[in-house]
């Protein structure tokens, strides 16, 4: 190795269809590592120059680009050198400045989740069997409540019952859940294992640095890696100090090597060679890096130290030197011999030579088979090849093939392609360059420089605001002191003390010592040029232009926000801004997910082969780890590695809004919007909006329902209400049937008692009546008696008084004075009475 001179100019790469073995060489691994550094150390491809390019987009976007050229510009255009003492600071480059980190701030500030998705054969029959799990316990738990609902006994099936209580009410819900909630031990356990690397590594900031590469840049990536005691290890890698190999595709899946530059100390190069460089070795590339080798900087000295014996401290350990790690692409032809036992019941694989044949020539030259053997598998195989290279030098170290290449599993069967362990992404790549944001914003800013000088040029050139005081007019204005008349800079320092001067605008004989119409002092505008109010219009008309270019509209950086903007056209605005930057946002997901990916298959590596295993238990729990890590099962599952964007603010705010809509409308129940908003707080704003659609469609269904069963229990109620009142009426009229009849019996019982009552009556009646018959019969005797009595005693007898008669007789009356008349004649009581006694006489005869 000693004897292979240093050469900048090389140029040519090993021959890649070496043998296995002989890529495994040093000398191999120096000739390829030097070929990929002089690929960028030449004229055409300096890896110097995109390093000066790459720091000048950054002064940019910071605010601070250099400003010699402006101030050579300024000096030559008219030879004032006094110019230099302006202020050159371009103000303009802080407008480039903010609008880089609002966008880039924008995208850190989108939260997100990593999510691992199973896309091997088991883990989906794992889903589809719970799946189809769920469908059945729909299905019993609908067929329950139709029987429940149809009034049978259920009470036998207490215990299918309680098994599918908790199962959703539709096949919907179900898929709904599934795809929101549903995860395999592989999965969950991957999705907490990469979040373990990234708390270990300060992910945040990673991110930052990915943003803002992508912006500025427009290129950025991770360096994801074991470390020598397993552990893994992910960066951001410096944009700058990246070289590769040629490659078209954004996320340079094509290139064949990737690298990049670092810059260490000779201690820090003694210690990461692990006594790979001799100090003869580290003396020779201090002495080649004294002094100034391109961007590094040392001092120079006489390298006395080196040869004093008792010296412990070399002092050229502090000397920076460029240290190159890179990684290439190999192709290798793998042989397997398939192999049985002497006994011929086992069968054994071996690794042999890429140029092993199962054959041989006997004495007669013929081919004959190898005992044994009964096949060679013969397969190309991707490696990974990695070293150091101390730049311009002949000197490596590290260099190996790599052990831990992490291959993906693809139906159960190791993949025989391998990634780099720099992961980086380029979204407007094209010949492996591209223009990114800030680049093509550069020449608006350079205008923008341009003008604030010439502003601040025509500034420091304005005179000042003064008068113009007409002497004549003003010759024989007096001090009022009594000193006599006043001098020029004497009226100059009235007026700029008090502000007036009292003057005469005619003399004794009334001539007029001033112009008609003119004052004699006049104020004089500043010497302030209008050209600044049409450069300040050119520069307004630049900036407008960078807004255009990068995406960014007023409303986004609050400098021009509208106030009664309505939520449509904000949600437009932002829109806009979405797509402008949609490929910035798409390299960033791009970027971390492969990055995930790439974590979850070192993850699976480790697990498998039991390296760091306790960290993972304290990530996805001691008794899964241990499990998987049985079972295999975790290194056979093939996962797809996603980002899921978390919903920001305003589609919460818009959300939200449709769920008070929602509310308030009655289309979903206050149970069902805390539901959608837990789901939108998971991170899916589609699942939530999803979900709240299904919950109003179920709501209403079930509304529907109800005013169904409403309508049947309402006509229920009437068929029943019909039926009571028809049962009422029938009970009435049984009623007043009984009554009508209890009314006959009474009125004839009333009858009846009546009939006697008047039976009893007329013999009460009858007899009373019999009795007076019988009274008046014998008074009548009695005075049938006293008549003859009277009609036979003589006049004047003492008991003629007692005989009432007629002292005269009625005028035309025949009747003769005392002659006897009959007492009466009408029928009286008495002849009643004894009729009916006759008659009753009779009767009773």
């Amino acid at each position: 190795m000693d004897n292979i001179k240093a050469q900048k100019s090389f140029r040519g790469f090993p021959n890649p269809f070496d043998s296995e073995e002989k890529k495994a060489t040093r000398e191999y691994g120096l000739a390829y590592l030097r070929a990929m550094w002089g690929e960028h150390s030449n004229d055409a491809n300096n890896f110097f120059d995109q390093r000066k390019k790459f720091v000048t987009l950054r002064n940019f976007a910071m605010g601070t680009p250099s400003i010699e050229e402006y101030k050579d510009r300024d000096t030559l255009e008219d030879g004032n050198t006094s110019l230099l003492s302006k202020d050159f600071t371009p103000a303009a480059a802080g407008v480039l400045k903010n609008l880089i980190n609002i966008s880039s701030n924008k995208l850190i500030d989108r939260p997100y989740d990593v999510i691992a998705t199973a896309i091997d054969k088991d883990s989906t029959d794992k889903l589809d069997n719970r799946m189809k799990e769920m469908f059945g316990k729909v299905k019993i738990k609908a067929a329950i409540a139709k029987m429940e609902a149809q009034g049978q006994d259920t009470s036998g099936l207490d215990k299918i019952k309680e098994e599918v209580k908790d199962a959703p009410d539709t096949i919907d819900e179900v898929q709904f859940d599934a795809e929101l909630n549903w995860k395999t031990e592989e999965e969950e356990s991957i999705e907490n294992g990469i979040r373990y690397v990234y708390a270990n590594n300060s992910f945040e900031e990673i991110k930052k640095t990915i943003s803002r590469d992508l912006h500025v840049l427009d290129s950025a990536g991770t360096w994801t890696r074991f470390d020598r005691n397993g552990n893994i290890i992910t960066e951001a890698i410096d944009r700058k100090n990246l070289i590769y190999s040629y490659f078209t595709k954004p996320d340079a899946s094509d290139a064949t090597y990737v690298g990049i530059v670092l810059e260490m100390t000779i201690n820090e190069l003694r210690q990461r060679s692990n006594g790979e460089l001799s100090e003869s070795e580290l003396f020779d590339i201090a002495k080649r890096y004294a002094g100034n080798k391109g961007s590094v900087s040392n001092q120079s000295w006489s390298f006395g130290s080196y040869y004093q014996e008792g010296i412990t401290s070399n002092e050229y350990d502090n000397f920076n030197v460029l240290v190159m790690f890179g990684q290439f692409k190999s192709e290798n032809h793998k042989v397997w011999r398939e192999k049985k036992s002497k006994k011929g019941n086992s069968v054994s694989f071996d690794k042999v030579p890429s140029n092993y044949t199962e054959y041989y020539e006997d004495e007669e030259g013929k081919k004959v088979k190898k005992r044994g053997v009964t096949e060679v598998i013969r397969k190309s195989v991707i490696d990974i090849y990695e070293g150091y290279l101390v730049c311009d030098t002949n000197k490596c170290f590290g260099y190996k093939k790599k052990n831990d290449i992490v291959r993906r599993i693809k139906d159960k069967v190791i993949d025989t392609n391998a990634e780099f362990d720099l992961v980086f992404y380029t979204p407007n790549v094209q010949d492996t360059m591209s223009q990114g944001m800030t680049e093509s914003m550069i020449p608006y800013v350079r205008q923008m420089i341009n003008i604030e000088q010439k502003i601040q040029h025509l500034i420091s050139q304005a005179r000042p605001k003064n008068v113009a005081i007409d002497i004549s007019a003003l010759q024989g204005v007096t001090s009022g002191m009594g000193s006599g008349l006043v001098d020029d800079k004497g009226l100059a320092e009235i007026y700029d003390k008090t502000g007036r001067i009292y003057y005469r605008s005619h003399d004794k004989n009334g001539r007029p010592q001033t112009l008609t119409g003119q004052p004699p002092i006049k104020e004089l505008e500043n010497g302030l040029s209008s050209d600044v109010e049409r450069l300040v219009g050119i520069y307004n008309h630049w900036v407008s232009q960078m807004y255009q270019v990068s995406g960014i509209n007023p409303t986004i950086d609050g400098t021009a926000a509208a106030k009664g903007a309505l939520v449509g056209v904000e949600e437009k605005r932002e829109s806009a801004y979405n797509s402008a930057t949609k490929q910035l946002t798409d390299a960033y997901t791009n970027i971390i997910e492969r990055t995930s990916d790439r974590i979850a298959l070192m993850i699976k590596h480790n697990i498998a082969r039991g390296i760091k295993v306790n960290g993972y238990k304290m990530a996805m729990g001691s008794l899964r780890v241990e499990v998987l890590k049985a079972s295999k099962e975790l290194t056979n599952a093939e996962l797809g590695i996603s980002i899921k964007f978390k919903p920001s603010e305003q589609q919460k705010a818009l959300f939200e809004e449709s769920v008070k809509i929602a509310l308030q409308q009655g289309q979903i129940s206050v149970a069902e919007a805390n539901r959608s908003r837990e789901v939108l707080e998971a991170g899916s704003y589609k699942a939530a909006n999803e979900y709240l659609a299904r919950a109003a469609d179920k709501f209403m269904q079930k509304a529907h329902q109800r005013s169904i069963e409403l309508q049947q229990a309402n006509g229920q109620i009437q068929i029943q209400s019909n039926q009571a009142a028809k049962a009422a009426d029938l009970e009435l009229m049984k009623i007043e049937h009984s009554f009508a009849m209890q009314k006959m019996q009474t009125e004839y019982q009333f009858k009846a008692e009546l009939e006697k009552v008047k039976a009893g009556e007329v013999r009460l009646g009858t007899v009373l009546k019999g009795e007076v018959d019988q009274d008046l019969i014998k008074t009548s005797m009695n005075t049938n008696a006293e008549t003859e009595v009277l009609n036979n005693t003589p006049s004047g007898s003492p008991s003629s008084s007692l005989t009432s008669t007629p002292s005269s007789t009625p005028s035309g009356g025949g009747g003769k004075r005392g002659i006897p008349q009959p007492l009466r004649s009408t029928p009286r009581p008495a002849d009643d009475a004894q009729k009916r006694a006759a008659s009753t006489g009779q009767t009773q005869a």
